[in-house]
């Protein structure tokens, strides 16, 4: 069974959805606000690896699916690391060294830091980009739903369906990696393309 861990954007979501929705989460999640694996947090009980360590409150899991904000707040300077991201080479050396743990990695930019998507790939950890792989077509090209998803804290709505996608498949998430969106090809379409083969045929 897969471990679910992130930080205040997931943490907000399982608060604020229905109970009946969040039960299922119910020891198989943890997220904590600024949790993150940047060395360079002030507290040191948010930084994932410390919790994941022999030691830690988390020594003893593994399937572990990684929410996007704890790979954001990694590389975001803020006040609570001092406003030293961490680096990507780090990142990736320490993402390396756990993925015989990490089931998956739910990865989307947040606004103002770099899109890692490619360089989170080289870790060896399966990453499902959230903008391909978890919204629907139409939703892949809406303004407002992109800016939503690159906020710090993205709505509840959104996060919700996210998560239900995720969970949903959590078993076999290695599928949604694979699976391509296919483009709806709208009857309003096909019409056109036939009166225009009709008017084609008529010259």
């Amino acid at each position: 069974m897969v471990f679910l861990i992130g930080a205040s954007s997931l943490d907000n979501l399982i608060k604020k959805i229905p109970y009946i929705s969040r039960r299922p989460l119910f020891g198989r999640s943890f997220s904590i606000p600024g949790l993150s694996f940047n060395i360079n947090a002030v507290n040191k009980h948010k930084v994932l690896q410390n919790l994941l360590a022999s030691r830690g409150v988390l020594a003893q899991k593994h399937k572990i699916v990684i929410w996007h904000d704890v790979i954001n707040n990694s590389v975001t300077k803020h006040r609570s690391n001092n406003y030293k991201s961490f680096p990507l080479t780090e990142l990736q050396k320490t993402l390396s060294k756990l993925s015989h743990r990490i089931e998956a990695i739910i990865y989307c930019p947040r606004a103002g830091t770099n899109d890692i998507f490619n360089e989170l790939i080289k870790t060896g950890i399966p990453v499902i980009d959230v903008r391909k792989k978890l919204l629907s077509h139409r939703k892949q090209h809406d303004p407002q739903i992109l800016v939503d998803l690159a906020q710090a804290h993205p709505s509840v709505a959104l996060e919700a369906q996210l998560l239900s996608t995720v969970w949903r498949k959590r078993n076999v998430l290695r599928e949604l990696i694979k699976r391509k969106k296919k483009t709806k090809n709208r009857s309003s379409q096909k019409k056109r393309q036939k009166k225009r083969k009709q008017r084609e045929a008529k010259v």
